[in-house]
């Protein structure tokens, strides 16, 4: 891996226009003492080699495109199963849609008390790629006909 110093726009003009009545800099020096070429679009790694990165190759990041799934429903006093195992799962999005308390649970059957996750009336649940459950989801409310949006992708 190479380390890369950007020699930047404000040290370059420090070091130009003495004709202006400036005072002109000492020349910028790497971490070695070397003497690093100026230029605002210069990269030097820390063998000194100088890299022109005027014309720089646009990156774009490419996004993957994720179908959710519709698991929406009405959830009542019941534990129920929210969403069903899913090995490729990659996000989940979950809110109660009235004053009630649920509770969710990846792990077993959702209970109501501290072994699952509360999310209080209006609240919403999003796990991301980066951290998700890819077990079956069980919810249970405590009210009946407690509406529930629910997205799984």
């Amino acid at each position: 891996m190479r380390i890369l110093l950007w020699v930047g726009a404000v040290a370059l003009a420090c070091l130009s226009a003495n004709a202006a009545g400036q005072t002109q800099l000492p020349p910028v020096k790497d971490w070695a003492g070397r003497t690093v070429p100026g230029g605002a679009s210069t990269l030097v790694d820390r063998t000194g080699a100088a890299y022109d990165i005027s014309n720089p190759v646009p990156i774009t990041a490419v996004l993957p495109q994720i179908t959710s799934t519709n698991r929406s429903g009405i959830f009542g006093m019941t534990a129920t199963q929210l969403m069903p195992a899913n090995p490729s799962r990659r996000f989940i999005q979950v809110q109660v849609q009235n004053s009630a308390t649920c509770y969710i649970s990846g792990l077993a059957t959702a209970t109501a008390d501290q072994n699952s996750l509360l999310l209080p009336g209006g609240g919403q649940l999003y796990e991301s790629s980066t951290h998700v459950t890819t077990g079956a989801i069980s919810i249970i409310c405590t009210a009946a006909s407690t509406p529930v949006y629910a997205r799984e992708g």
